[in-house]
């Protein structure tokens, strides 16, 4: 063999490694669809031009399109939004109008087509027509122009009776709305929290000078008490009400003293 033949050869046998590696991830990467046509109706079993209904092989779903008799022109051979996401058990999934909700939408007759496209087994019945995709359509296209929404009375609050609702409220502003307040009433009381411990404080620091207070008034009660009664011993003799063991009122001590004097009085007097 040549040099030039052999180099020839070897060349093929490297391009044929890089390109069957090539092929194969690129093989991994490629979307497998079978492609199927509606039905013009169940007792015309001819396949129509206005929809086509792919299946995906690689993970059981399926996407409705417009086909090329679709019924508007600059959206014909284009996929149908709606009908963009069928799952394996005929569930087709949408979003509400308003981006707060996605729904899940089951239908017998996308489900009986899923189950035969994914065996590849058709039994009459099994494919699509139609009159089935537009009957779909319209009942995904009426859900998805709902608008979750809650319903309120005139104070604002969620009403409990239809007969008090005054306004409605899409359910995302709504949640929005609560959580905004519930984020004030928080910070309320968060608030009120530090109020209450600077009152709690202050009730303490109240409580000490009370304390001080009734001490203070006590001292001065036993000062007063102290010079507003004298003192009597055993033998009558009145003395300081400190350590008395009997004790009178001043004016009662006075009387008692005057009497005395009196008496001494009288006994100077009949000397």
């Amino acid at each position: 063999m040549s040099k030039k033949l052999a180099k020839t050869v070897l060349s093929a046998a490297m391009a044929g490694v890089l390109f069957g590696v090539s092929f194969d991830i690129m093989a991994a990467d490629v979307v497998v669809e079978d492609s199927y046509s509606a039905l013009k109706g169940k007792d015309n079993k001819q396949h129509g031009d206005v929809f086509k209904i792919f299946y995906n092989k690689n993970n059981d779903t399926a996407h409705i399109d417009w086909g090329k008799l679709g019924y508007v022109e600059k959206e014909r051979n284009k996929p149908i939004p709606l009908l963009s996401k069928i799952d394996g058990n005929g569930n087709v999934t949408i979003t509400s109008a308003d981006g707060s909700t996605t729904f899940t939408v089951y239908d017998k007759e996308v489900h009986d087509f899923m189950k035969a496209a994914a065996s590849k087994k058709f039994n009459d019945g099994d494919l699509l027509t139609e009159q089935n995709i537009r009957d779909l359509y319209n009942r995904v296209s009426a859900i998805q122009q709902m608008k979750t929404n809650v319903g309120l009375d005139k104070y604002g609050n969620v009403a409990a009776d239809p007969s008090e609702i005054e306004e409605h409220m899409s359910l995302q502003r709504y949640l929005a709305g609560e959580a905004a307040n519930s984020t004030i009433v928080a910070n309320e009381l968060e608030a009120q929290k530090g109020e209450l411990e600077a009152q709690k404080k202050n009730l303490g620091e109240l409580t000490t000078r009370t304390d001080k207070i009734d001490a203070a008034a006590a001292a001065t009660a036993a000062k007063v008490e102290s010079r507003t009664l004298v003192g009597v011993s055993s033998d009558g003799t009145l003395t300081r009400a400190e350590g008395a063991k009997n004790t009178i009122s001043v004016n009662d001590g006075l009387v008692a003293l005057s009497g005395r004097t009196d008496r001494i009085d009288a006994a100077v007097g009949a000397i």
